[in-house]
């Protein structure tokens, strides 16, 4: 007679054994890396340095506000101070400063900031006629315009703004008014990405996006930047690639027959989240991949969502400040999985 647990222990002894022995699940996963280093960022450096956050707790709520009036005073909105209504969320780590439709918030673990014009974002409006999306050379005109206005500000730097690893995507779907005369989905909006990269390595996460509607009116804009004060010493890899490739490959825990498409596999700067205060961006080699399992009598596949593992890529003694976000999700999920329904396959089982 096996408990579950006592059983689900077993098996993960001999599957472990199993992969050590190159016969496990591990050899037979089909991993596929669909990711070139870009040309625009060079070869990969041989020595990278630590960049140094310039407020490791965060902004303050007066600081977060001036950066709303910056970007503010960058798109020639007006912030009319009779109207204007101040507030945060409920975790208290994002401000917000709204005008009429227009909308500002700054997230105070990074001093990341956004706008979006409430009336215009992610509408169409049923008094809109159908236009053709903007061509990707005008989007991108237009994107290069606010970088140089944003950088004047203060509020980004140009030089670190990789122009020629920028991405131009639509959004599509059916308008207010209904769907298209087609029956088609239209293009409802286009939005500009343009990624920061610091020294030959990206940001991850950082850059500035755009989102302008069919008619060229900017609806929307994420400025994804951390301000930084300098950075450490020159460092030598501790971790080559190769190496890091298969440290990420050995740590993968994929059934039989699974696929893993890996999307990107690069060394950056690592920012573990927006809402996290962090005293450094670490040299990291980030792995971004989606896992195929294939399902039971059937050619087709559950796709999860986009994964990621983190590999740091030098040795040092400096500590990150704590996450009070990964300090949240550490006493909600237990409370989330103790209020889920038990299955019956969740419960011990004997033989």
């Amino acid at each position: 007679m096996l408990k579950k647990s006592d059983k689900q222990s077993y098996v993960a002894a001999v599957t472990a054994l199993l992969v050590a022995l190159g016969t496990g699940p591990l050899a037979a996963a089909q991993i596929t890396y669909g990711y070139e280093r870009p040309a625009a960022l060079g070869p990969l450096p041989q020595t990278v340095a630590l960049a140094l956050a310039a407020t490791e707790g965060g902004v303050s709520q007066a600081t977060a506000e001036e950066k709303a009036r910056a970007l503010a005073k960058v798109l020639d909105v007006s912030l009319d101070s009779d109207r204007l209504e101040r507030g945060r969320d409920g975790t208290g780590e994002v401000a917000h400063l709204r005008s009429g439709r227009h909308l500002f918030t700054v997230l105070l673990p990074s001093g990341m900031a956004r706008y979006r014009d409430l009336g215009r974002h992610n509408r169409t409006l049923a008094t809109d006629s159908p236009a053709p999306a903007l061509a990707p050379e005008k989007a991108m005109g237009m994107a290069r315009s606010l970088i140089g206005r944003l950088a004047r500000a203060g509020l980004v730097s140009s030089d670190e703004l990789q122009l020629e690893l920028a991405r131009v995507s639509h959004r599509k779907g059916a308008t207010d008014a209904g769907p298209t005369s087609r029956g088609e989905p239209q293009v409802l909006d286009t939005r500009v990405f343009v990624p920061r990269v610091i020294d030959g390595l990206g940001v991850s996460g950082h850059g500035v996006q755009f989102t302008f509607a069919n008619n060229g009116e900017l609806t929307a804009v994420d400025l994804r930047w951390r301000e930084l004060r300098g950075a450490q010493e020159r460092r030598s890899l501790a971790v080559t690639l190769e190496a890091a490739r298969e440290r990420f490959e050995g740590a993968l825990e994929v059934s039989v027959d699974s696929r893993v498409e890996v999307t990107v596999s690069d060394l950056v700067y690592y920012d573990p989240s927006p809402r996290d205060p962090v005293a450094f961006l670490e040299p990291a080699y980030l792995f971004v991949y989606r896992v195929l399992t294939p399902i039971e009598d059937s050619e087709e596949f559950i796709v999860s969502k986009l994964l990621h593992e983190v590999i740091p890529a030098v040795q040092h003694d400096l500590r990150q400040i704590a996450s009070p976000r990964q300090e949240r999700l550490q006493i909600i999920d237990p409370l989330i999985k103790s209020r889920r329904p038990q299955r019956d396959d969740d419960a011990d089982t004997a033989e």
